[in-house]
């Protein structure tokens, strides 16, 4: 009984009209690929929130600052030991003072102010501030952060009595600090003051930069990770809707087998692709919200909003591409770009919804979603073309509200269609489809694409036509096939 409900549902979809473009066709492959998109950021819900969740774990800062989990005694050896490998004179930078590697050979020299002679190294930004500039960044984990106040960058080799008097403050705190320094005995030379204030500068400008490029690279490889997950799920689920709605184009007579197989496998790769930039982008914008300071916006981290975020800007993204290269007008462009927010708002709120009622992985937030988008389509729609109709002369309206009419007994009907046709043509048919849309339904329940596939070919093969794969391993190397005509 489930299974038959839910291709019901699926083989419905395609009665949802918007009704915004004069040309019957780019309308109906509009609203085709609408629906798609809304199941596709439905399906990669699951996926950003794993990908969140793993990103979490994977960027956690401590609540309080702990040095030992910051400072690096190796890298700071590295640093003495790099300074005197050339057995050149080493000074302190601010105090002037001769440095020694040992303490042996400090005591030996200098015999009771070897404190003002041994070498130690500082981080020009202490490790306590560098805590306090990066906790709040949720792109970088706590060994990023420890690589770069460790780096060459950020570390001075100076005298110990220096280095102990500074402790953990900016160096422009402390060489300031005129009745500190008088009090711990630190004689700085007035280059050596203006020196540490440069360093600093040039300290806090470099690992700015380095923090940047570790965050945008940690970004691009979580992005990729919950891309290629979200592409091989988006490919199912796309590419399911995509069968189904060739399958009723085949049985009305609107295409051949040879058309629908090639739409279809257009309308997979398409899918794919758009899942791919809808898990990348969900799964960023969803760890970012995490680490809002806003609760409401934290709270949304753990919605589909993301998802329909990065759906909704795709979107909005053709929209204007159209717009720029003259295809639609000012006013179809903000007609276009309002219809595609409200349903993706909507469609966020049904996909919740859904997966609340539906408490089955993937499926409640796809049927939740495309229930949520087409009724806020249509509430959108209904107030557009009232708007519009009072700017038309009167029998232009009159002729509009009939054609209205017309699309809305079409959308009445188009279930009862569905099954009459398939009472009529299919029913030799309806044991293969039953077990071809149950293998869908427990494949996407467990997960497993191969068992979708299998599912959507015994479909294809009943119709008489030809799978072109079987399983991801195939339909990989379908994608990456440079021979097919099609264009992404």
């Amino acid at each position: 009984m489930k299974n038959n409900t839910f291709s019901k549902l699926l083989t419905s979809i395609p009665a949802l009209q918007k009704n915004k473009h004069n040309n019957e066709a780019e309308n109906k492959s509009d609203n085709s690929s609408s629906i798609r998109n809304v199941g596709v950021a439905a399906s990669t819900y699951d996926i950003v929130q794993d990908h969140t969740q793993v990103a979490a774990k994977t960027f956690a800062k401590p609540e309080k600052y702990t040095r030992s989990l910051i400072d690096d005694g190796e890298a700071k050896k590295n640093i003495k030991l790099n300074a005197f490998k050339s057995n050149v004179e080493v000074r302190d930078p601010y105090t002037g003072e001769m440095l020694t590697l040992t303490i042996k050979e400090a005591k030996l020299k200098y015999g009771e102010n070897w404190t003002n002679h041994l070498a130690e190294a500082d981080h020009k930004i202490p490790l306590n501030q560098r805590y306090e500039d990066t906790k709040n960044n949720p792109w970088l984990s706590n060994d990023d952060i420890r690589r770069s106040s460790n780096s060459t960058e950020n570390l001075d080799v100076v005298s110990r009595k220096f280095n102990n008097a500074k402790r953990e403050r900016l160096n422009s705190e402390f060489v300031n600090d005129e009745a500190y320094l008088e009090k711990t005995g630190v004689d700085l030379t007035a280059e050596g003051r203006e020196n540490a204030i440069l360093n600093e500068r040039i300290a806090q400008n470099e690992l700015k930069a380095q923090d940047f490029k570790a965050s945008a690279k940690n970004v691009i490889k979580t992005g990729h990770r919950a891309g290629v997950d979200a592409a091989k799920t988006g490919a199912v689920i796309g590419g399911g809707i995509s069968l189904i709605q060739n399958v009723v184009a085949i049985v009305k007579g609107e295409k051949n087998a040879e058309e629908a197989l090639f739409d279809t496998a257009k309308d997979t790769a398409g899918a794919a692709a758009l899942s791919y930039s809808t898990g990348a982008l969900g799964s960023t914008i969803s760890h970012t919200l995490s680490y809002s300071s806003n609760t409401m916006l934290k709270s949304l981290s753990k919605t589909n909003l993301p998802s329909q975020i990065a759906v909704a800007a795709l979107e909005t993204g053709k929209t204007m591409k159209r717009f720029v290269c003259g295809e639609i007008d000012g006013t179809e462009c903000m007609t276009e770009l309002g219809d595609k927010g409200t349903g993706m708002i909507a469609s966020s709120y049904g996909a919740f919804a859904g997966q609340v009622i539906i408490p089955i992985p993937i499926v409640g937030g796809l049927i939740g979603s495309m229930v949520g988008y087409a009724f806020a389509s249509s509430y959108y729609n209904e107030i557009v073309s009232i708007m519009q109709n009072r700017k038309l002369a009167y029998e232009e309206r009159i002729r509009i509200e009939a054609e209205c009419r017309e699309v809305r007994e079409a959308i009445r009907t188009y279930r009862r269609e569905v099954k009459q046709i398939a009472e009529q043509y299919f029913a030799e048919h309806m044991y293969v489809f039953n077990t071809a849309f149950g293998t869908i339904s427990d494949a996407l329940q467990t997960g497993d694409a191969d068992k979708v596939i299998y599912g959507a070919n015994m479909i294809t093969n009943k119709l008489g036509g030809q799978a072109q794969y079987n399983n991801m391993d195939e339909f990989d190397a379908f994608m990456n096939n440079e021979d097919l005509d099609f264009i992404l």
